[in-house]
């Protein structure tokens, strides 16, 4: 391994993997805030919502082996990583997070039409939180690079996003894209003024 341990290797790759994990939950978070805002939710609401997104991978942690660069998951793989959202589950409700964050991790998989993971849960039985996370998890995964593949950009996504609309929540989906289109509106006007 180019002259470096398999320990230091291994210390190297998690920093990375960290550092990924780290980044992908900030940009959540705050796409996922300014959704419960837009969707007219309480303060306490909106934070919990910003908390739940910004720790909703911490469950990869715990996944031997798990690299945010992996580029093709075998089957067996792609069961294995879909355990962490009970992980970090298990993990936060060690740490006494609230029992509203707790289920916003536990569930942000979830698929509005049923298919999602854990637990298959469907429409309103997911948690609305989860439903927020869902998608702003799913654009910041989209709109960011991998090994493997360039970011989409905005347009692209929202595009990618809308052939998956029934993993979705509709009306939550409408105000992200919305939230979006207002918040590019606002970058090209300040952009303007400041030339």
């Amino acid at each position: 391994m180019n002259g470096i341990s398999e320990h230091e290797y291994q210390r190297t790759e998690l920093g990375r993997n960290m550092k990924v994990l780290i980044q992908h939950g900030i940009a959540v978070s705050q796409y996922s805030h300014k959704l419960a805002m837009e969707l007219g939710m309480e303060e306490k609401q909106c934070y919990d919502v910003a908390v739940a997104s910004l720790l909703h991978d911490v469950g990869k942690l715990r996944l031997s082996g798990y690299s945010c660069a992996d580029e093709g998951l075998t089957f067996e793989n792609s069961k294995y990583t879909r355990m962490h959202s009970k992980f970090g589950y298990e993990l936060l409700k060690e740490k006494d997070y609230s029992e509203e964050i707790l289920q916003m991790v536990l569930h942000h998989h979830e698929n509005f039409d049923g298919t999602g993971y854990p637990d298959n849960l469907k429409g309103e039985e997911i948690p609305v939180g989860a439903r927020i996370i869902r998608i702003c998890d799913s654009f910041t995964a989209l709109h960011s690079g991998r090994s493997y593949r360039e970011a989409f950009g905005q347009e692209e996504a929202l595009h990618i996003m809308i052939d998956e609309v029934k993993n979705f929540d509709l009306q939550f989906f409408l105000a992200f894209q919305r939230m979006i289109n207002v918040q590019d509106a606002e970058e090209f006007l300040i952009e303007k003024r400041i030339k």
